[in-house]
C-alpha cells in the first residue's frame, strides 16, 4: 500500500510492467504531476482502492486489460485528465463504489460488461462526458446511490436490466439528456429518492 503516494513531482507517462498482477491501495494516490498516458499491466488482476486517486493530469483513454477481475472502490477517482474512451474488461462482475468518480472528461458511449451484477454507489458520479444511450446489462441486479448522478451527457435511451431489483437514491439524478420511453422492469422492489 501507499507505494508512491503523494509523489507529486513525477511527471510524464506512467507505463507499468506487464508482470505486475496487483496494484495495492493508494499506490499512486495524489501523483498529480503525472501528465501523460497511463498504460496498465497486461496481466493485471487487481487494482486497489484509491490506487490512482487524484492523478488528475493523466490523459488519453483508460483501457483496463481483459485480465482484470477486481477493480476496487475509488480506484480512478478524480482522474479528471482522462479525455478519451473508457474500456472495461468483460469479466468484471462488480463495479465498485466511486470507481470512476468525477472522471468527467471521459467521452463516447459507455459500454458496460455483460457479466456485471451490481453498479456501486457513486461509480460514475459526475461523468458527464459520456454520450449516446446507456444500456444496463440484464445481469445487473442493483444500481447504487448516485451511480450516474450528474451524467447529463447521455443523449439517447436508458435501457434498464430486465432483472434489476434496486435503483437506489439519486442513481440517475440530473441525467437530463436521456430520451425515449422509460420502461421499468417488473422485478423492481425499490426505487430510491430523487
Amino acid at each position: 500500500k501507499n507505494a508512491f503516494r503523494n509523489c507529486v513531482g513525477f511527471f510524464g507517462s506512467l507505463e507499468l510492467p506487464d508482470s505486475i498482477k496487483i496494484i495495492k491501495d493508494y499506490a499512486f494516490c495524489n501523483c498529480c504531476g503525472l501528465n501523460n498516458t497511463l498504460k496498465l499491466p497486461y496481466f493485471i488482476e487487481t487494482i486497489g482502492s484509491y490506487a490512482f486517486n487524484n492523478c488528475s493530469q493523466i490523459s488519453g483513454s483508460l483501457e483496463i486489460p481483459e485480465s482484470a477481475i477486481d477493480l476496487q472502490s475509488f480506484a480512478f477517482c478524480n482522474c479528471t485528465g482522462l479525455n478519451e474512451s473508457l474500456i472495461i474488461p468483460d469479466d468484471i462482475i462488480n463495479l465498485s463504489d466511486g470507481l470512476f468518480y468525477n472522471c468527467y472528461n471521459l467521452i463516447g458511449e459507455l459500454a458496460l460488461p455483460d457479466k456485471i451484477t451490481s453498479i456501486g454507489n457513486y461509480t460514475f458520479y459526475n461523468c458527464f462526458g459520456f454520450t449516446g444511450s446507456l444500456k444496463i446489462p440484464n445481469s445487473v441486479i442493483t444500481i447504487g446511490i448516485g451511480s450516474f448522478y450528474n451524467c447529463y451527457g447521455f443523449s439517447n435511451e436508458l435501457i434498464l436490466s430486465d432483472s434489476i431489483i434496486i435503483v437506489d437514491d439519486y442513481a440517475f439524478k440530473n441525467c437530463s439528456g436521456f430520451t425515449g420511453n422509460l420502461i421499468l422492469p417488473k422485478t423492481m422492489l425499490l426505487i430510491g429518492n430523487s
